[in-house]
């Protein structure tokens, strides 16, 4: 058995936060919520949960 990352694109993830104009956007399937400021976020480390509906609920951070 092996462990596999995946590593979600930072870019597309800020650029649909901000088409959202709110800390959280998603749709039925899935949805990420900011925890830090997403008007001057970090530039490594933004925490973000992100919820997969009946899968995974936790924290992760934009690398």
């Amino acid at each position: 058995m092996s462990a596999q990352g995946i590593i979600p694109d930072a870019n597309e993830i800020m650029k649909r936060q901000r088409a959202a104009g709110s800390d959280t956007f998603g749709h039925d399937v899935y949805k990420i919520t900011f925890l830090c400021d997403t008007k001057q976020p970090p530039l490594f480390g933004a925490k973000y949960n992100f919820q997969l509906d009946g899968v995974v609920d936790y924290p992760k951070f934009l690398v």
